[in-house]
């Protein structure tokens, strides 16, 4: 009798954490390089600073790190994605990550990391099926910034 009551117990338990958010941690970087021809480091730097700034909420929240000689702009955002297929009933999920920006002429370097998975809903397990939905979104910020560079370079004559 114990041992059924002790199992409906840790059941209840069970259920109950189930039912609220859920945290996961990943451990891959996701990184890639773009090349943005005929622009110069210091370009780059500034035209990737504008793209930050209009792109996420504050860029002063965002970035937590800036070198304009080195070349790296280190900064954290986060991004809401709908329910992917075969999550049940997970309702949404945010992904945090860090982002840095490696630049040189010619090229930047985008790496994310330190990606956090953070579901409303059931608190189902991370999926590979979610980081699929994910990935995508972070690797279009490259093209992105090459095309909001590219925009800013060709506009000075306004």
């Amino acid at each position: 009798m114990r041992q059924i009551i002790l199992v409906m117990i840790m059941g209840v338990i069970l259920v109950i954490s189930g039912c609220t958010s859920m945290n996961i941690a990943h451990e891959k970087e996701i990184s890639y390089i773009v090349e943005i021809p005929s622009h110069s480091k210091e370009q780059i730097f500034d035209g990737a600073k504008i793209w930050i700034a209009q792109n996420f909420r504050s860029a002063k929240a965002v970035l937590e790190y800036e070198n304009r000689d080195e070349g790296v702009l280190i900064g954290n955002g986060i991004e809401s994605y709908p329910c992917f297929m075969g999550c049940g009933n997970k309702g949404s999920m945010n992904v945090s990550y860090t982002m840095r920006i490696d630049i040189k002429d010619n090229k930047i370097k985008l790496s994310f990391f330190n990606l956090l998975s953070e579901y409303s809903g059931s608190g189902i397990a991370y999926s590979k099926r979610d980081e699929d939905g994910v990935k995508p979104k972070l690797m279009s910020y490259g093209e992105k910034l090459r095309d909001s560079i590219d925009k800013d370079s060709k506009s000075d004559d306004w």
